[in-house]
């Protein structure tokens, strides 16, 4: 974990990213990395991007965060990109070619259930119908919500792809090999971020309008963390509704 974040710190991963409209990749610096040492406790992390000066957070497509529940006869899509490697010899110089065409792969299906105690891991997990290939890992759990316009669906993050679930190939709910483990992306709010130079958590980010949402729960979660000793806990509770005084709305 420390060498990666020296890594980083010294500018030796950048991310490239296709702004909206945008024809050519863009080179943005990782200022902020939100990860657990062992994804087997929790499986959703966060990279912040640095934005130069002529661009703006609106200038790049994203997908809003969505914790609200949804019901598991609805399809579900994932994706993630694969490939964009290539084997190298002894001696070979990398990145002599410049950068390596990737392909996103994009898979429907549905989540099966919510598993409390999954296989492999000690955070819940959604156990989904598809088959993940090598490299989408990290990929969207994608839901369809519905909107008036019965044509038109609103996309959205419902959970991070973290694992294949099975070790070998095998038949499963017309899934031609296997399912994945997808974690629920409500489990990332309590991440802890830097907005503007001040530590904060997802949660309160969401809240205070700086990353895009769907749904009312991801807007009233507040993180509540306990410390006693070497011991913390981190738990959700429902934020206080602000009173009319305070500029809230009353209850009707």
């Amino acid at each position: 974990m420390r060498r990666l974040q020296k890594l980083i710190l010294n500018g030796g991963i950048a991310a490239c990213v296709t702004p909206r409209h945008g024809i050519s990749g863009m080179m943005l610096p990782i200022v902020g990395l939100a990860i657990n040492s062992n994804p087997r406790d929790l499986d959703v992390g966060f990279v912040q991007l640095g934005i130069p000066p002529n661009a703006a957070a609106s200038d790049f497509r994203t997908l809003p965060i969505d914790a609200d529940p949804f019901s598991f006869q609805d399809p579900v899509l994932m994706a993630g990109y694969v490939g964009g490697g290539r084997e190298m010899s002894i001696g070979e110089r990398p990145f002599e070619a410049g950068f390596y065409e990737q392909k996103i792969a994009v898979r429907a299906g549905r989540v099966g259930e919510l598993v409390n105690q999954p296989d492999g891991h000690r955070a819940a997990m959604y156990r989904v119908n598809i088959p993940s290939l090598p490299g989408m890992s990290g990929g969207p759990l994608i839901a369809l919500r519905q909107t008036n316009d019965s044509a038109l669906s609103i996309v959205t993050a419902v959970g991070v792809i973290s694992s294949s679930r099975l070790g070998s190939p095998i038949l499963l709910n017309h899934c031609e090999d296997g399912e994945t483990w997808a974690s629920p992306i409500i489990l990332g709010l309590g991440r802890k971020v830097s907005i503007k130079g001040k530590p904060t958590t997802i949660s309160d980010a969401i809240h205070g309008g700086t990353i895009n949402v769907y749904g009312k729960r991801a807007r009233g979660i507040e993180i509540v963390r306990e410390e006693c000793g070497d011991v913390a806990l981190t738990s959700f509770r429902n934020r206080d509704k602000p009173k009319p005084e305070d500029g809230g709305t009353p209850d009707v």
